[in-house]
């Protein structure tokens, strides 16, 4: 998959999640797949192959360390994937539910 691309669009895109939609959705997310340790700590709407996505960073909630990043269709707030950084540990499948 190609590395997804930030897009000027800073408007809410119409018919899609709005940013606060995506974190809430993010942040059920997080606390169901890897625990409560971990949040979103920047959000940047970006496109993928055409298809717009929200590209967030998650960071530990104690150390504010940057832990990976999770990607949501921007449309359907579907499709969640978390990418664990390289040097994260991690049990955790990287498709989400």
């Amino acid at each position: 998959m190609a590395s997804p691309q930030p897009t000027r669009q800073t408007a809410e895109l119409v018919g899609g999640i709005t940013r606060a939609e995506a974190r809430r959705l993010a942040s059920f997310y997080l606390l169901m797949v890897v625990g409560d340790a971990l949040y979103v700590s920047d959000m940047e709407l970006c496109t993928s192959e055409g298809k717009p996505l929200w590209r967030m960073t998650v960071s530990h909630k104690g150390t504010r360390e940057r832990m990976g990043e999770l990607h949501m269709d921007a449309q359907t707030g579907e499709g969640v994937k978390w990418y664990p950084d390289s040097s994260t540990e991690s049990n955790h499948n990287k498709d989400g539910a």
